[in-house]
């Protein structure tokens, strides 16, 4: 994207988002119940794009930074965020490496700040204020905050630079404006945060419901009940629930049907020729049709049909609101 780049994004579809990224991919499968949402402010230089995202209702997220990006990110509002299985509470400063996958779950709508930066970049501004670049793993949200006031500092920071940016675009060509807009958010991170990764600890209900997540993932495709994956993780069906409930703010059951319902619903707007609902609700292991529309319905704020609908030639494009910086 190029410096001086600025504006907000909404857009009504999940899938719509790739057709705008350039930073790194992303696969969303909708999880909450609720027409999706999307809505993003964001001001760029040569090296570094602040953004305010939000999104709405639930949804995971897996997603891959770009070899040549590294990622920060801080919670604003998160009720139930979690980054690779760990909690991710807005006390908590996420890094993302480049060239590393990422996941994140959120069982309900959430809001984040999040800055990618050219790693040579962010590099130079750790070495002088850390003595040292910034590490190359990632695991999950690594850093931890020094206190809960030097991570309001480093919202406020971000929040201030962006609207700056979108204020006056033609700053961020400036190369003295843009080096200081670059020094002052990455800085603001690097002062927030201890300079050693820490890792907490995996407990054994976190453990158990990475066990049962990964599980009903794997077996989207196959008719699962609880009492499967109970067995695949050697677990009561009460322990399951529980820990799964903790860790990811949704029972399995739940998790297991938005899942399906998404996969239903993306092979309903893949338009190929020959797809019906019934059949490809049957496919995805739902068999009493009335139930399935109106479980489709609550989720979607649509029905099945109209979805498929949706999909054939001339069909609606999703809802995108693009200033024209960023189309170029």
């Amino acid at each position: 994207m190029p410096a001086g780049a600025w504006g907000r994004v909404a857009l009504d579809d999940f899938d719509a988002v790739a057709a705008i990224n350039t930073v790194f991919t992303e696969r969303y499968t909708q999880i909450g119940r609720g027409r999706a949402e999307v809505r993003a402010a964001l001001a760029t230089t040569t090296r570094m794009q602040v953004v305010h995202v939000s999104r709405s209702p639930g949804v995971r997220i897996q997603g891959a930074s770009m070899a040549g990006t590294s990622l920060l990110a801080i919670p604003i509002e998160s009720p139930a965020l979690h980054l690779q299985g760990v909690p991710w509470a807005p006390g908590t400063l996420a890094y993302v490496p480049p060239a590393h996958d990422y996941e994140i779950l959120s069982a309900a709508p959430h809001r984040v700040l999040a800055v990618a930066v050219d790693p040579a970049r962010l590099d130079a501004v750790a070495r002088a204020r850390w003595g040292t670049p910034m590490p190359r793993t990632f695991s999950g949200p690594c850093f931890r905050s020094k206190d809960s006031a030097a991570v309001m500092r480093t919202a406020r920071t971000w929040a201030r630079w962006l609207v700056a940016g979108m204020r006056d675009p033609g700053m961020l060509l400036d190369p003295a404006a843009a080096e200081r807009m670059e020094e002052k958010v990455l800085g603001a991170f690097l002062d927030a945060v201890e300079p050693e990764p820490g890792h907490g600890p995996v407990t054994p209900r976190r453990a158990l419901a990475r066990r049962a997540e990964a599980f009903i993932r794997a077996s989207l495709g196959e008719p699962t009940r609880i009492d499967d994956i109970c067995s695949a993780v050697n677990a009561s069906a009460r322990a399951l629930h529980n820990a799964f409930k903790q860790v990811y703010g949704i029972p399995p059951k739940t998790y297991q049907k938005a899942l399906r319902l998404a996969s239903v619903r993306r092979e309903l707007l893949s338009g190929r020729p020959g797809t019906t609902v019934s059949a490809t609700a049957v496919k995805w292991g739902f068999f009493q049709f009335g139930y399935f529309a109106m479980d489709y319905r609550r989720m979607f704020g649509e029905g099945p049909r109209d979805t498929l609908r949706r999909a054939r030639p001339g069909r609606r494009a999703p809802q995108v609101m693009v200033p024209a910086t960023l189309a170029r």
